[in-house]
């Protein structure tokens, strides 16, 4: 290679914990070069790699010197080493159930870090050989968690309709990196939607703003108050005061900077950043209307934003662009399970409720911004805190530190340190020390260790950075015998046939087969046909029918949780809720409604079935087939072996 000869070697080995976990180790190494080494954890449906690559950069050998007063023969001096740097690519990445990509870095944007040469003759040898290097880097490492870093380790998020989610802190003067407000950027590389094609991206803030910046260069700015504020050119909004009396002499052509800002009552102002002037503009006109039953205030705008304010002090704003941005109290919450609304998207504000302890809980403002096609932001402004929502019920929570946790629609907890340390577990920890939960993967690409997992049976896997791997076999786990029948296979072979027209058959085992049935049986939504094949005694075909989406844009796309905002006695009445014609109906025999009274519960005795949805034909529909053979038996094994 460019006139070198290398030399590569590699392997694979392959992990199996008895949780059903699947760890696949792989290890490249160029002789006197750069060495790969990825590490991919297979858990629950969900993929986690973890890539830690040393790359050896020649900068060639340094210039020389000749001795001129010598001939070239008897210059014996030996030439000097070619010079190398040693750069740390590290990254970590994933792929949930459900198709969602995730990529981090504590390295930052670039993913690379400069090996020092000390930590480069330590990374050659084993731990033992730098006992002072673990001591620093130890040190080093409890400094580095005191003070902030430098850059901010960013989520990058893909989802399958296109849509691109980054959490990125704002960059402000002053104050800590952990006192700023997190920031969360949506944009799409492929657009479906017309309103949406026109947006470049849109950034929300820590305090629920939303930013527009427009394909034709223009940028408007969407507060939760109601107050919207636009610029054209894009330009600042104010400059030093220096800079303002310089710009006042030049023409208005070269003017930057014109916003005209709109506050929720409908006045309008109009300045210019780079000059400090003020434009005469005209307030735009407004309806207040007040709903008599839910004490509602709307105030809708000339320039279609509506404001409803609600008696508990909750503030929904539709803007002209179909952006909702809604400001509520809600109650604070510590744990580390799965946030309350995450499947149904359903936030609603706090009351005075009161825990066991009669104590009152702990409110704090958020705001939750919400836009048919893109992902719903909850905001946090005291916690600078944003937590986005999916169609499919996934929710990602980050902080202004850059710690993060994931919560996927099925199975499971990925949580992200500032430090680049990962977690996944099926569950949410609830030992003391998380570090030791059985099923617990702990992954890291700035760590010596790389993957560190103990199993339910006691089983301990780790994994290097260098690609070395120790296991060490738990005692209970080579005793327990595996003759018994209520045992099951955490790793179940699977097989796989393809046909000649391209279609394919799997041969499910009899876990997973009933596993699949149980819940389609479970699912109200979902239909299960079974009917017995043709010509084919004892053998059934199992058909699986579930509403699908007509595209992968309409699976994703999230709706918002109220339809309408105005307030119910302020709503138009459609026609076809008018009867055509008026006539009296007659009320229920006497004593067939008892239990039921104006003061009065519903009684247990009425049926359940009047309270029944009414299921529709979905437009799509989603089909699984599946047959079920014979058992195969003794008796039929010795039928097949005897035919030739």
């Amino acid at each position: 290679m460019n006139g070198r000869l290398i030399c590569v070697s590699g392997r694979c080995e392959n992990l199996y914990p008895s949780d059903g976990g699947h760890i696949i180790v792989e290890k490249t190494d160029f002789a006197e070069g750069s060495s790969l080494m990825k590490v991919a954890v297979k858990k629950d449906g969900h993929r986690f790699f973890t890539h830690v690559n040393r790359v050896v950069e020649h900068s060639g050998p340094p210039s020389q010197t000749q001795d001129k007063t010598l001939p070239p023969k008897q210059d014996c001096r030996e030439p000097e080493a070619e010079a190398r740097k040693q750069v740390k690519q590290g990254s970590f990445s994933a792929l949930l159930e459900n198709k969602i990509q995730l990529s981090y870095s504590s390295y930052g944007p670039t993913g690379e870090h400069t090996v020092g040469p000390e930590e480069n003759q330590c990374s050659s040898g084993t731990d033992l050989e730098c006992p002072g290097r673990q001591t620093q880097s130890s040190q080093d490492s409890e400094v580095q968690s005191v003070l902030p870093s430098g850059p901010f380790n960013g989520l990058h998020l893909s989802v399958p309709n296109g849509l691109l989610v980054q959490f990125l802190r704002e960059e402000t003067e002053g104050g800590s990196p952990q006192e700023r407000g997190i920031l969360v950027k949506q944009s799409f590389q492929v657009l479906q939607d017309t309103p949406l094609s026109k947006e470049l991206c849109r950034i929300v803030t820590g305090q629920g703003a939303v930013i527009r910046y427009m394909r034709d260069g223009s940028t408007e700015v969407l507060f939760a108050d109601g107050s919207v504020s636009f610029s054209q050119d894009s330009g600042p909004v104010w400059v030093p005061d220096a800079e303002a009396e310089n710009n006042k002499g030049r023409s208005s052509e070269k003017e930057a900077g014109r916003w005209q800002t709109t506050s929720p009552s409908g006045d309008r102002i109009c300045t210019i950043g780079s000059t400090h002037q003020r434009l005469p503009t005209t307030p735009l006109l407004s309806f207040k209307a007040t709903d008599p039953v839910t004490h509602q205030v709307m105030l809708t705008r000339e320039d279609l934003v509506v404001l409803v304010q609600n008696p508990d002090g909750s503030l929904v704003v539709e803007h002209a662009d179909g952006t909702r941005i809604t400001s509520f109290l809600q109650d604070r919450t510590f744990t580390g399970e799965k946030p309350e609304g995450v499947g149904s998207g359903r936030f609603q504000s706090s009351v005075q409720r009161r825990d066991e302890r009669g104590v009152p809980p702990v409110s704090e403002r958020a705001v939750l911004v919400e836009k048919e096609g893109c992902a719903s932001v909850v905001a946090y402004p005291e916690r600078h805190m944003a937590r986005v929502l999916f169609a499919d019920g996934t929710a990602v929570t980050g902080t202004s530190g850059a710690e993060y946790e994931v919560f996927p629609s099925s199975i499971g907890v990925l949580k992200i340190q500032s430090d680049g340390k990962c977690t996944y577990s099926s569950e949410p920890p609830v030992a003391p020390n998380p570090s030791h939960q059985p099923g617990l993967y702990t992954m890291s690409h700035s760590d010596k260790v790389a993957c560190d997992v103990t199993d339910d049976d006691g089983n301990h896997f780790q994994v290097m950075e260098d690609g070395q791997i120790s296991v060490l076999s738990s005692s209970s786990a080579s005793i327990r015998t595996h003759n018994n029948v209520e045992d099951k296979m955490s790793h179940c072979p699977r097989l796989f046939l393809v046909h000649e027209d391209g279609s394919g058959t799997e041969l499910l085992s009899s876990d997973t087969a009933e596993e699949l049935l149980a819940r389609a049986y479970s699912d109200p939504n979902i239909a299960v046909l079974e009917e017995p094949l043709p010509d084919r005694q004892g053998e059934l075909a199992i058909t699986i029918l579930k509403p699908g989406h007509r595209s992968v844009w309409s699976q994703w796309s999230l709706k918002k949780q109220n339809p309408d905002v105005t307030p119910f006695s302020l709503r138009n009445r459609p026609w076809k809720d008018f009867p055509a014609v008026e006539k009296k109906s007659p009320g229920p025999p006497f004593g067939s409604d008892t239990g039921v009274g104006l003061t009065l519960r519903e009684g247990s005795s009425s049926s359940a079935a009047q309270h029944r949805r009414v299921q529709s034909c979905p437009e799509v529909l989603e089909m699984r087939e599946l047959y079920q053979r014979r058992p195969f038996t003794a008796q039929l094994q010795n039928t097949v072996d005897s035919h030739p």
